[in-house]
C-alpha cells in the first residue's frame, strides 16, 4: 500500500530497515517448533496452571530481551542503520524503533496465540490474525496518506496491537 500511495522508494527503505528487526524472526520461529512441543507436554503433564507458568516465564524472557534490544536502537540506532545499509537509510533510523516496537507486540501476541492453540481454544489465535489483517487495511488506509513512510511503520504497531488486543479480549470473555 505504501508503494502505491508514495512509491516503490519509500516501500524498499520501509522494507530494508524493517529487514533489520526482522533478523529477530529467527528467535520467533522456534516458538512454533520448540515451545509448541514443549508446552504441550506441560499443559498434558501438569495443566493449565503449568502452561500458564511456562507462558509467563517466556513472556518475561522475551520482555526483557526485547527491552535490551530496543535500549540498544535507541542509542545505537543511527549506527546500526549505517551499518547494514549505508549512510543514505541513517535520516530513516526511527522507522527501526517503530519496526521494534511492533515486534514487541507481536511476540506478546505470538506466545498468547501459541498458548490458546495448546489449550484448543484456536479461535482466540484465528480472531486475532483476523483482526490484523482488518488493522493492516485500515491503518494502512488511514496513517500511509497522512503520515507517509512514518505512518506505514506505524501500521505495523496498530497490526501487532490488534491481534494482541483481541486475542486477550477474547480470553477473558471466556474465562480461559
Amino acid at each position: 500500500m505504501l508503494g502505491f500511495v508514495n512509491g516503490k522508494e519509500q516501500a524498499a527503505i520501509l522494507g530494508s530497515i524493517r529487514g533489520i528487526s526482522n533478523m529477530a524472526n529467527v528467535l520467533m520461529e522456534q516458538l512454533e517448533t520448540q515451545v509448541v512441543a514443549d508446552w504441550a507436554r506441560i499443559h498434558s503433564k501438569d495443566g493449565k496452571g503449568g502452561l500458564d507458568g511456562a507462558v509467563a516465564r517466556l513472556n518475561k524472557i522475551g520482555i526483557v530481551l526485547w527491552l535490551l534490544g530496543m535500549v540498544t536502537i535507541l542509542f545505537f540506532g543511527q549506527e546500526i542503520v549505517s551499518l547494514f545499509l549505508g549512510s543514505l537509510y541513517v535520516p530513516y533510523w526511527k522507522l527501526l524503533a517503530i519496526g521494534w516496537l511492533a515486534y514487541g507486540l507481536y511476540f506478546i501476541a505470538r506466545v498468547s496465540g501459541i498458548k490458546h492453540r495448546t489449550i484448543g481454544a484456536n479461535h482466540v489465535e484465528f480472531g486475532g490474525g483476523v483482526s490484523g489483517v482488518v488493522m493492516a487495511l485500515v491503518s494502512g488506509l488511514l496513517f500511509i496518506p497522512a503520515f507517509g513512510l512514518t505512518g506505514a511503520a506505524w501500521s505495523y504497531v496498530a497490526i501487532a496491537a490488534a491481534l494482541l488486543g483481541v486475542q486477550i479480549y477474547q480470553a477473558r470473555k471466556l474465562s480461559i
